[in-house]
Protein backbone atom coordinates (compact mmCIF):
# COMPACT_ATOMS: atom_id res chain seq x y z
CA UNK A 1 0.00 0.00 0.00
CA UNK A 2 1.31 3.42 -0.97
CA UNK A 3 2.27 5.74 1.86
CA UNK A 4 -0.57 8.29 2.36
CA UNK A 5 1.81 11.26 2.53
CA UNK A 6 3.56 10.16 -0.68
CA UNK A 7 0.17 9.73 -2.38
CA UNK A 8 -0.92 13.24 -1.38
CA UNK A 9 2.32 14.77 -2.65
CA UNK A 10 2.42 12.65 -5.80
CA UNK A 11 -1.03 13.84 -6.85
CA UNK A 12 -0.66 17.35 -5.38
CA UNK A 13 -3.94 16.93 -3.50
CA UNK A 14 -3.22 19.57 -0.85
CA UNK A 15 -2.24 22.13 -3.50
CA UNK A 16 -5.67 21.89 -5.10
CA UNK A 17 -7.61 21.63 -1.84
CA UNK A 18 -5.97 24.78 -0.50
CA UNK A 19 -6.55 26.60 -3.77
CA UNK A 20 -10.16 25.41 -3.89
CA UNK A 21 -10.81 26.79 -0.40
CA UNK A 22 -9.37 30.16 -1.42
CA UNK A 23 -11.51 30.10 -4.58
CA UNK A 24 -14.68 29.37 -2.57
CA UNK A 25 -13.99 32.12 -0.03
CA UNK A 26 -13.33 34.69 -2.77
CA UNK A 27 -16.48 33.78 -4.68
CA UNK A 28 -18.59 33.71 -1.51
CA UNK A 29 -17.55 37.29 -0.83
CA UNK A 30 -18.78 38.22 -4.32
CA UNK A 31 -22.06 36.32 -4.11
CA UNK A 32 -23.18 35.05 -0.70
CA UNK A 33 -26.04 33.09 -2.24
CA UNK A 34 -23.75 30.71 -4.13
CA UNK A 35 -23.51 27.33 -2.43
CA UNK A 36 -20.00 26.04 -1.56
CA UNK A 37 -20.51 22.64 -3.21
CA UNK A 38 -21.47 24.40 -6.46
CA UNK A 39 -18.31 26.48 -6.31
CA UNK A 40 -16.27 23.38 -5.56
CA UNK A 41 -17.73 21.63 -8.61
CA UNK A 42 -16.97 24.69 -10.74
CA UNK A 43 -13.39 24.77 -9.49
CA UNK A 44 -12.63 21.14 -10.27
CA UNK A 45 -14.29 21.43 -13.67
CA UNK A 46 -11.84 24.23 -14.44
CA UNK A 47 -8.95 21.99 -13.35
CA UNK A 48 -10.12 19.23 -15.66
CA UNK A 49 -10.46 21.71 -18.52
CA UNK A 50 -7.05 23.23 -17.75
CA UNK A 51 -8.42 26.76 -17.49
CA UNK A 52 -7.68 27.12 -13.77
CA UNK A 53 -4.20 28.56 -14.45
CA UNK A 54 -5.36 31.48 -16.62
CA UNK A 55 -4.02 34.80 -15.26
CA UNK A 56 -2.66 33.10 -12.14
CA UNK A 57 0.67 33.88 -10.52
CA UNK A 58 3.72 31.89 -11.60
CA UNK A 59 4.08 30.11 -8.24
CA UNK A 60 0.73 28.41 -8.88
CA UNK A 61 1.19 27.91 -12.64
CA UNK A 62 4.37 25.89 -12.09
CA UNK A 63 3.24 24.17 -8.87
CA UNK A 64 2.14 20.83 -10.39
CA UNK A 65 2.73 18.85 -13.61
CA UNK A 66 -0.94 19.26 -14.55
CA UNK A 67 -0.68 23.03 -14.11
CA UNK A 68 2.43 23.14 -16.30
CA UNK A 69 0.79 21.01 -19.00
CA UNK A 70 -2.31 23.21 -18.85
CA UNK A 71 -0.22 26.36 -19.24
CA UNK A 72 1.69 24.98 -22.24
CA UNK A 73 -1.63 24.11 -23.86
CA UNK A 74 -3.08 27.53 -23.05
CA UNK A 75 -0.03 29.30 -24.47
CA UNK A 76 -0.19 27.25 -27.66
CA UNK A 77 -3.93 27.74 -28.18
CA UNK A 78 -3.89 31.44 -27.32
CA UNK A 79 -1.52 32.29 -30.16
CA UNK A 80 -2.58 29.96 -32.96
CA UNK A 81 -2.78 32.88 -35.39
CA UNK A 82 0.84 33.79 -34.70
CA UNK A 83 1.88 30.16 -35.19
CA UNK A 84 -0.08 29.94 -38.46
CA UNK A 85 1.75 32.95 -39.93
CA UNK A 86 5.09 31.19 -39.34
CA UNK A 87 6.78 34.54 -38.84
CA UNK A 88 9.94 35.05 -36.82
CA UNK A 89 9.78 36.99 -33.56
CA UNK A 90 12.36 38.11 -31.05
CA UNK A 91 12.84 35.84 -28.05
CA UNK A 92 11.97 38.83 -25.83
CA UNK A 93 8.60 39.17 -27.61
CA UNK A 94 7.64 35.67 -26.43
CA UNK A 95 8.18 36.80 -22.84
CA UNK A 96 5.58 39.51 -23.46
CA UNK A 97 3.15 36.90 -24.80
CA UNK A 98 3.72 34.67 -21.77
CA UNK A 99 3.14 37.58 -19.40
CA UNK A 100 -0.23 38.31 -20.97
CA UNK A 101 -1.27 34.94 -19.51
CA UNK A 102 0.90 34.97 -16.35
CA UNK A 103 1.93 38.47 -15.28
CA UNK A 104 5.03 37.43 -13.31
CA UNK A 105 6.39 34.77 -15.65
CA UNK A 106 10.18 34.83 -15.00
CA UNK A 107 12.51 36.30 -17.58
CA UNK A 108 15.16 33.71 -16.57
CA UNK A 109 13.15 30.88 -18.17
CA UNK A 110 12.86 32.76 -21.47
CA UNK A 111 16.55 33.67 -21.35
CA UNK A 112 17.33 29.97 -20.92
CA UNK A 113 15.22 29.15 -24.00
CA UNK A 114 17.23 31.67 -25.99
CA UNK A 115 20.46 30.09 -24.77
CA UNK A 116 19.28 26.61 -25.72
CA UNK A 117 18.30 27.74 -29.21
CA UNK A 118 21.32 29.96 -29.87
CA UNK A 119 23.94 29.02 -27.19
CA UNK A 120 24.14 32.66 -26.15
CA UNK A 121 22.15 35.40 -24.48
CA UNK A 122 19.74 35.83 -27.36
CA UNK A 123 16.73 37.88 -26.26
CA UNK A 124 16.93 39.90 -29.49
CA UNK A 125 17.40 36.90 -31.78
CA UNK A 126 14.58 35.85 -34.11
CA UNK A 127 12.88 32.47 -33.73
CA UNK A 128 9.69 30.86 -35.08
CA UNK A 129 6.75 30.14 -32.80
CA UNK A 130 7.03 26.32 -33.08
CA UNK A 131 10.75 26.33 -32.28
CA UNK A 132 10.13 28.49 -29.21
CA UNK A 133 7.03 26.53 -28.17
CA UNK A 134 8.57 23.07 -28.13
CA UNK A 135 11.71 24.26 -26.36
CA UNK A 136 9.57 26.11 -23.81
CA UNK A 137 7.46 22.99 -23.23
CA UNK A 138 10.54 20.89 -22.46
CA UNK A 139 12.25 23.37 -20.13
CA UNK A 140 9.03 24.24 -18.31
CA UNK A 141 7.60 20.74 -17.85
CA UNK A 142 10.88 19.09 -16.78
CA UNK A 143 12.02 22.13 -14.79
CA UNK A 144 13.39 20.36 -11.71
CA UNK A 145 14.96 17.44 -13.59
CA UNK A 146 16.73 19.77 -16.02
CA UNK A 147 17.96 22.02 -13.21
CA UNK A 148 19.73 19.00 -11.73
CA UNK A 149 21.02 17.95 -15.15
CA UNK A 150 22.52 21.41 -15.58
CA UNK A 151 24.37 20.98 -12.30
CA UNK A 152 25.86 17.74 -13.65
CA UNK A 153 27.12 19.52 -16.75
CA UNK A 154 28.51 22.43 -14.78
CA UNK A 155 30.41 20.24 -12.33
CA UNK A 156 31.40 17.34 -14.57
CA UNK A 157 32.65 14.37 -12.61
CA UNK A 158 32.91 16.42 -9.42
CA UNK A 159 30.10 16.33 -6.90
CA UNK A 160 28.24 19.67 -6.99
CA UNK A 161 27.29 20.80 -3.51
CA UNK A 162 25.39 24.05 -3.21
CA UNK A 163 24.07 25.44 0.05
CA UNK A 164 21.09 27.70 0.73
CA UNK A 165 21.23 28.60 4.39
CA UNK A 166 20.86 25.32 6.25
CA UNK A 167 19.78 23.38 3.13
CA UNK A 168 22.04 21.63 0.66
CA UNK A 169 21.60 20.35 -2.87
CA UNK A 170 23.81 17.37 -3.69
CA UNK A 171 23.95 15.86 -7.16
CA UNK A 172 26.53 13.12 -7.52
CA UNK A 173 27.77 11.45 -10.65
CA UNK A 174 27.06 7.70 -10.35
CA UNK A 175 29.89 5.48 -9.16
CA UNK A 176 30.46 1.85 -10.02
CA UNK A 177 28.96 0.86 -6.67
CA UNK A 178 26.04 3.33 -6.96
CA UNK A 179 26.88 4.72 -3.51
CA UNK A 180 26.47 8.37 -4.44
CA UNK A 181 23.30 10.19 -3.57
CA UNK A 182 20.97 12.89 -4.78
CA UNK A 183 19.03 14.96 -2.32
CA UNK A 184 16.90 18.06 -2.45
CA UNK A 185 16.58 20.81 0.14
CA UNK A 186 13.46 21.12 2.19
CA UNK A 187 11.51 24.20 1.11
CA UNK A 188 9.03 26.39 2.91
CA UNK A 189 5.46 26.62 1.70
CA UNK A 190 5.16 28.06 -1.82
CA UNK A 191 8.91 27.96 -2.49
CA UNK A 192 10.17 26.21 -5.64
CA UNK A 193 13.58 24.62 -5.17
CA UNK A 194 14.17 24.31 -8.90
CA UNK A 195 13.54 28.04 -9.30
CA UNK A 196 16.19 28.72 -6.64
CA UNK A 197 18.63 26.54 -8.56
CA UNK A 198 17.73 28.23 -11.84
CA UNK A 199 18.10 31.73 -10.42
CA UNK A 200 21.42 30.86 -8.79
CA UNK A 201 22.98 29.55 -11.97
CA UNK A 202 21.28 31.63 -14.64
CA UNK A 203 24.43 33.68 -15.24
CA UNK A 204 26.73 30.66 -15.38
CA UNK A 205 27.74 29.22 -18.76
CA UNK A 206 26.13 25.88 -19.62
CA UNK A 207 28.12 25.27 -22.81
CA UNK A 208 30.54 22.85 -21.15
CA UNK A 209 30.51 19.51 -22.95
CA UNK A 210 30.46 16.04 -21.41
CA UNK A 211 31.03 12.63 -22.93
CA UNK A 212 27.56 11.34 -23.79
CA UNK A 213 28.09 7.95 -22.13
CA UNK A 214 29.13 9.64 -18.91
CA UNK A 215 26.17 11.98 -18.94
CA UNK A 216 23.51 9.44 -19.89
CA UNK A 217 24.67 7.20 -17.05
CA UNK A 218 24.30 10.11 -14.63
CA UNK A 219 20.93 11.14 -16.12
CA UNK A 220 19.50 7.62 -15.88
CA UNK A 221 20.69 7.36 -12.28
CA UNK A 222 19.07 10.72 -11.57
CA UNK A 223 15.74 9.57 -13.05
CA UNK A 224 15.80 6.35 -11.03
CA UNK A 225 16.45 8.19 -7.79
CA UNK A 226 13.82 10.85 -8.41
CA UNK A 227 11.28 8.12 -9.18
CA UNK A 228 11.94 6.64 -5.73
CA UNK A 229 12.55 9.78 -3.63
CA UNK A 230 10.41 12.35 -5.43
CA UNK A 231 7.77 10.52 -7.51
CA UNK A 232 5.75 13.73 -7.77
CA UNK A 233 8.42 15.19 -10.09
CA UNK A 234 8.43 14.55 -13.86
CA UNK A 235 11.36 13.11 -15.82
CA UNK A 236 11.71 11.77 -19.37
CA UNK A 237 11.47 7.98 -19.63
CA UNK A 238 14.80 6.18 -19.43
CA UNK A 239 14.26 4.60 -22.87
CA UNK A 240 13.69 8.10 -24.24
CA UNK A 241 16.97 9.32 -22.77
CA UNK A 242 18.86 6.50 -24.49
CA UNK A 243 17.03 7.24 -27.75
CA UNK A 244 17.80 10.96 -27.59
CA UNK A 245 21.48 10.31 -26.85
CA UNK A 246 21.95 7.68 -29.55
CA UNK A 247 24.79 8.51 -31.94
CA UNK A 248 25.99 11.54 -29.93
CA UNK A 249 29.61 11.45 -28.72
CA UNK A 250 29.62 14.57 -26.57
CA UNK A 251 27.16 17.32 -25.78
CA UNK A 252 26.48 20.41 -23.69
CA UNK A 253 23.47 21.10 -21.51
CA UNK A 254 22.05 23.26 -24.31
CA UNK A 255 22.48 20.40 -26.79
CA UNK A 256 20.73 18.01 -24.43
CA UNK A 257 17.69 20.25 -23.89
CA UNK A 258 17.42 20.94 -27.63
CA UNK A 259 17.54 17.19 -28.36
CA UNK A 260 14.72 16.63 -25.87
CA UNK A 261 12.72 19.47 -27.40
CA UNK A 262 13.06 17.91 -30.86
CA UNK A 263 12.16 14.41 -29.66
CA UNK A 264 8.71 13.15 -30.63
CA UNK A 265 8.98 10.61 -27.79
CA UNK A 266 9.32 13.44 -25.27
CA UNK A 267 6.47 15.32 -26.90
CA UNK A 268 4.27 12.22 -26.67
CA UNK A 269 5.17 11.69 -23.00
CA UNK A 270 4.09 15.22 -22.13
CA UNK A 271 1.00 14.69 -24.25
CA UNK A 272 -0.05 18.28 -25.00
CA UNK A 273 1.27 19.44 -28.36
CA UNK A 274 0.87 17.79 -31.77
CA UNK A 275 3.77 16.31 -33.71
CA UNK A 276 6.41 18.98 -34.08
CA UNK A 277 5.66 21.33 -36.95
CA UNK A 278 8.37 21.47 -39.58
CA UNK A 279 9.24 25.09 -40.12
CA UNK A 280 11.02 26.70 -43.02
CA UNK A 281 13.50 28.37 -40.68
CA UNK A 282 15.27 27.00 -37.65
CA UNK A 283 17.72 28.68 -35.27
CA UNK A 284 21.24 28.85 -36.65
CA UNK A 285 23.66 27.99 -33.88
CA UNK A 286 26.77 28.51 -35.95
Amino acid sequence: MEDPEIYLRKHHVLTYIEDAVSFILERKDEDAKTKPFELLAEYFKSIKAGTHILFREYAFVCATPHNRVSFVKLFSQSYTEIAAKNELMRVADYLSLLRLLCHDFPVSTVQKIGQVLFTQNAMDNLVSFPDFLYTFQTLFYYEHFLSLCELIFMNGADTPRTSYGSSTVVVSMPSATEQDSISRPTTSEGERTSQIISDTFQTEPSGKKLDSDTFVTAAVSLVQRLQVKEPWERCPAIDTLYEVMQGIKSLSFFDFVLSLAKSEAVNSEIGVLPLKIKTKSSPDKT
